[in-house]
């Protein structure tokens, strides 16, 4: 299967895709008179409408699974099932290169891995030679173009749903910071034991590529088992309804609340899980979900309890 590097919407497509798909008005206006600000909400209108998930790795037999080609992604983009980050963010270049936005892939290393995230850059959104930093596809919410133009080597804390997170200078990278208190799992997960704050992700971005370079890397997350990559182990789903966090993990929920705190519980049954997939996720056919909690590399643990 090829990869082409190219632009595979026209502007009317991106522009339908956007009034019908994610249920934004006035594009058109935006366009024209404010291209900041529609690019933000565009990004607001990804995470909520776009869950980040391992549903479709799981349900796709071995010897099926592969990179999903563009065709693949805009069907999902299409269906609003969403997918990981490789998908969610090759469409969201897609949608802004549609629109007239200069958009780069960079990539970034994450937990001692090289180059395994992709995230965009756009380029001379606010003035020529500024340089912007946008994120769909992480998992982590990113409710703007984060702009790599700051002074000195810190820059502003930004607050999105629970998450405070802020960038620092290292190098020709920038670093993606998350204050530990907003964001305790995931803190545990990076051994991050003391401080204020941990470093999530180091972007290289500077170093602009092809669709191409994520290849290799990102291929192996779509078929290969590995326990130390959830992607093919684990029934996960995310998104920003509202913009406040909703997750199902494998037998875990977390709920963001109304004063901005990730609640969580258990499920206890597989039958909650379902439940829960079908109240908070219902892009996804019960067969789907039902196929993707039989697969041979996903276990439950029903014995769990709240801290």
């Amino acid at each position: 299967m090829s990869i082409i590097d190219d632009v595979t919407l026209t502007e009317k497509e991106a522009l339908s895709y956007l009034d019908e798909n994610l249920r934004m008005a006035s594009v058109e206006q935006m366009l024209s008179a404010d291209r900041e600000t529609l690019l933000n909400e565009i990004i607001v209108a990804m995470h909520r409408h776009l869950p980040f998930h391992t549903v479709k790795n799981l349900v796709t037999p071995q010897e099926n699974r592969h990179l999903p080609t563009l065709e693949e992604i805009k069907e999902d983009m299409h269906e609003g099932t969403g997918g990981l980050c490789y998908t969610l963010n090759v469409f969201c270049r897609m949608l802004l290169r549609a629109l007239g936005y200069d958009v780069a892939f960079v990539p970034s290393d994450c937990r001692g891995y090289k180059d395994v995230h992709m995230l965009l850059m756009v380029r001379h959104l606010t003035a020529e030679g500024s340089s912007h930093m946008v994120d769909v596809g992480s998992g982590c919410p990113s409710f703007r173009a984060i702009s790599f133009d700051f002074e000195g080597e810190t820059s502003p804390v930004y607050q999105d749903s629970f998450l405070r997170y802020r960038f620092v200078r290292q190098g020709d990278a920038v670093v993606r910071q998350h204050a530990i208190i907003t964001d305790q799992d995931r803190a545990e997960e990076f051994e991050a034991t003391s401080g204020e704050w941990f470093s999530y992700i180091t972007i290289h971005y500077k170093k602009y590529v092809r669709m191409e370079y994520f290849k290799d890397t990102t291929t192996a997350f779509y078929t290969v088992v590995n326990p130390d990559v959830p992607f093919l182990t684990s029934l996960r789903c995310l998104a920003f309804p509202d913009n406040r966090f909703i997750c199902i993990k494998d037998t875990t929920l977390l709920k963001e609340n109304e004063d901005g705190r990730v609640e969580k519980s258990y499920f206890r049954s597989r039958d909650e899980i379902l439940s829960a997939f079908l109240l908070y996720f219902p892009h996804f056919p019960r067969s789907m979900i039902l196929t993707a909690m039989n697969d041979q590399n996903v276990s439950f643990d029903f014995n769990k309890e709240v801290e």
